[in-house]
């Protein structure tokens, strides 16, 4: 899988004339291996893909082109955890707590709810959780398609502006070229299976990277 971003604003043969390195690339790319790419897949959050399609299609077998829109799910009133970032980024207890329940919400745990019945020799994640309010809890998710760190960087900006504090998880891509996040202090996987968790409450943010397996960390 190969993951190649291309601004098409301005339309599709002005992208091209500019010689532009990822367009040039992308071309390049589809001419030389023509024999062996029998489908590509093109995504983006706001070109006419169709267009780019006619000019793939001399190129590969198929060219389809994947559509994903933001699916929103109200998961109704859940519990909250202690979200003062300022007192909770020193402690690391907090921090895999805090990382625990942003995942555990991200696929609506049903034991998040405060009436939920879970027998605690099933799982005790519900007797262990140390709730600190309840309120009503909103999914959005997008999926299908490669996402652009400009999109992702866009939604969180706006959400700075309009939500006293939110969550985002970003899932990275096995087999990709672009590995999504930079790191010094460990090992970040090649080939951008990394994920990322970020909370943002007030002003203060917490940022979790999710290495590879392989990751010792």
């Amino acid at each position: 899988m190969y993951d190649i971003s291309i601004d098409l604003d301005k339309g599709l043969k002005a992208q091209f004339d500019s010689n532009d390195k990822n367009c040039t690339r992308l071309f390049w790319f589809a001419e030389r291996t023509s024999d062996i790419v029998e489908r590509y897949f093109v995504a983006s959050e706001n070109m006419d893909g169709s267009e780019l399609v006619k000019i793939l299609d001399q190129y590969a077998k198929t060219c389809v082109i994947k559509v994903s829109s933001p699916k929103v799910v109200s998961l109704g009133v859940c519990k909250i955890p202690d979200l003062d970032l300022v007192q909770g980024f020193q402690d690391p207890d907090w921090l895999e707590g805090t990382l625990e329940w942003l995942t555990y919400a991200s696929i609506g745990g049903t034991q998040l709810f405060p009436y939920d019945k879970t027998d605690s020799y099933i799982s005790s994640y519900s007797s262990l959780f140390e709730s600190k309010s309840e309120d009503n809890l909103v999914k959005i998710s997008i999926s299908g398609v490669l996402i652009g760190s400009e999109f992702i960087v866009s939604v969180i900006e706006r959400l700075i502006g309009e939500a006293g504090w939110f969550g985002a998880l970003v899932y990275g891509v096995k087999d990709c070229n672009t590995s999504y996040g930079v790191s010094t202090r460990h090992n970040f996987s090649e080939d951008g299976t990394n994920d990322a968790v970020i909370l943002v409450s007030s002003s203060e943010w917490v940022l979790w990277e999710v290495g590879d397996s392989g990751d010792s960390h």
